[in-house]
């Protein structure tokens, strides 16, 4: 059987996961500059990991690719495309770490039988999904002894998660954590305090901050 092509590789995979960068951020409860924050991180990562996904798409036709491998390339790609303000926060460092070794892991296991996990398709939706992630840490950050309230906000469009459903308009003074279902989360996405993956993965929520 003759190696596919990445065109040919785009062309198996079905619906899209993802949408343009306009649309899926145009929909948050954010300030038209936290947006275009939002859009400027995603078009960075989403050029890095298109070429990540194809390099591991190819090299799995060769033979193997490991997850140490892709790790270090999505690790690279983190640390060239966010900008300095994010680069110096405190947590960056682990939030990279952490991210960079779930990607791999799911590029590697899942890539072998699933095309959309080497696709254009997915490389789109890691970029949204990481831009939201990393603006929704530096915008707590940034609001931390500005604001003594923070309020989650969840786009409800039939696509959330009902503890993200429950979770909208909650709110909670800046230093406590958020309850999501049986989780805790300083911010949408965030890591820190052992949250399931089921409250992290493809999450869409913000924060507003009074």
């Amino acid at each position: 059987m003759m190696p596919l092509d990445f065109d040919e590789l785009n062309k198996l995979v079905g619906y899209g996961r993802s949408m343009p960068f306009n649309e899926y951020f145009g929909e948050m409860q954010i300030s038209p500059e936290q947006r275009r924050r939002r859009i400027d991180i995603a078009e960075d990562l989403e050029d890095g990991f298109l070429e990540i996904l194809a390099w591991a798409f190819y090299t799995q036709q060769r033979g193997s690719v490991s997850e140490s491998s892709v790790k270090g390339r999505v690790k690279g790609l983190f640390e060239t495309a966010l900008g300095s303000e994010v680069k110096r926060l405190e947590e960056t460092d682990r939030i990279i770490d952490s991210l960079a070794k779930e990607i791999a892991k799911t590029t590697v296991k899942r890539g072998k039988t699933d095309p959309f996990f080497v696709s254009a398709d997915r490389a789109r939706l890691l970029a949204e999904d990481n831009a939201n992630n990393f603006a929704n840490y530096l915008d707590f950050e940034e609001s931390r002894g500005r604001y003594r309230w923070k309020i989650w906000n969840t786009i409800l469009d039939g696509r959330e998660r009902i503890t993200h459903n429950i979770a909208d308009g909650q709110m909670q003074p800046i230093a406590m954590p958020f309850e999501v279902g049986t989780s805790l989360l300083m911010y949408p996405k965030d890591t820190s305090l052992g949250a399931d993956a089921e409250e992290i993965i493809n999450c869409r929520c913000t924060l507003s901050y009074e």
